[in-house]
């Protein structure tokens, strides 16, 4: 069986967001269903999602500035 995740609707559509970011805020909730907690280094999204480590930090403080995500740890 296989899992799939869906964009949710309101980050599809929010013209704030940028394509990577929404790919991030993905990447984010697939590893938790509930959507709360996301443990993953930004060296493993980094060679993950295939993007430069300085790329992902910038993303990730965007969705911070932005308030999609709230905090994250390295």
């Amino acid at each position: 069986s296989r899992l799939s995740f869906s964009l949710p609707e309101v980050w599809f559509f929010d013209q704030k967001l940028t394509d990577s970011e929404k790919i991030f805020l993905m990447f984010v909730k697939s590893f938790d269903d509930s959507g709360m907690r996301c443990f993953a280094s930004a060296e493993f999204m980094s060679k993950r999602l295939q993007k430069d480590l300085t790329e992902i930090k910038r993303i990730r403080a965007a969705l911070l500035e932005k308030r999609f995500i709230t905090k994250f740890q390295d």
